[in-house]
This record gives C-alpha cells, structure tokens and sequence, in this order.
C-alpha cells in the first residue's frame, strides 16, 4: 500500500506578496509488494483523475500558481528496510509517470521521496482509530525502535 500525496502549491499575488492558498492530496493504493499501478484498484482511478481536475483548474486560475508536486512513496512493514524503500521509490515513479501521460505541465518540478515504511503514517492511522488494542498499539509505535538486535 501507498499513501500518496503529490502537493500543488497554488499561489494567489496580492501586490508583491504571495500567499500559499491551497495544498492539493490524493492518496493512491498499491498491492502489498507491487510496484504496478492499477487504476481499478480501490478507486485509484477516480482518485487520480479528481486530483488531475483539480490542478487542470488551478492551472486556469490566473491567480494561481502551481509551484511543484511532491510524490511520497511508502510500503508496509514486510520485508527488509532496503526493498521497501527500493518499493517506495518504484511507486512514486510509476505515479510520476502516470501523471505526467496525463498532464502536460513543462518547467514543474517533481520530487520524488522515498519512505519505506511509513511508520508516522501508521501512527497517525492508529491514533485517529477506535481499534482494539489502540493503547497498546501507540505505545508499540512510540517506544519501540524499528529494528532491535539481541544476541549479535
């Protein structure tokens, strides 16, 4: 799974001054372990294309400016740290490329960062849910490190 946001920065002038108005998100969702984007897959499809909307709108807006898109590209916690950030990475690509077959927007920067596994993500998750076991689960998340090694 991907949590995706690519950021739209959209500027209004007001004399000299610029003000940040709006920030555009869309989340886009992979299968475990795949790289592949697959529009029909939980709605990614009709995510996407809304998103695509709306920067086509503010692409119009003469006092709007698109300043950059920023793919965050994450994986869930099977496997190794390594190719979960090789994963992440794939997926944002595959959302850059999708995105740029779409919309022509020449002169915009892409960054692309590449996460692994979205532990803050996952936490934010878990603390905005009434799972189960949330409070254990928090705490799990806020006091235990990533990787623990006993024994060499």
């Amino acid at each position: 799974m991907l949590f995706l946001f690519l950021f739209g920065n959209c500027y209004a002038g007001y004399g000299q001054e610029r003000k940040s108005i709006d920030t555009l998100e869309v989340q886009v969702f992979f299968r475990q372990g795949y790289s592949i984007l697959e529009p029909a897959f939980r709605n990614n499809e009709e995510r996407l294309t809304a998103f695509v909307d709306q920067v086509r709108l503010a692409r119009q807006d003469t006092l709007c400016r698109v300043k950059g898109f920023r793919v965050v590209g994450t994986a869930s916690p099977e496997g190794i740290d390594r190719l979960n950030r090789r994963l992440s990475e794939n997926r944002a690509k595959n959302i850059i490329a999708w995105f740029e077959d779409r919309v022509s927007y020449p002169g915009t920067a892409f960054e692309v960062q590449a996460l692994g596994v979205d532990w803050a993500g996952l936490t934010e998750l878990v603390e905005a849910s009434d799972m189960p076991w949330r409070d254990e689960a928090l705490d799990i998340l806020h006091h235990t490190p990533e990787w623990i090694i006993r024994n060499g």
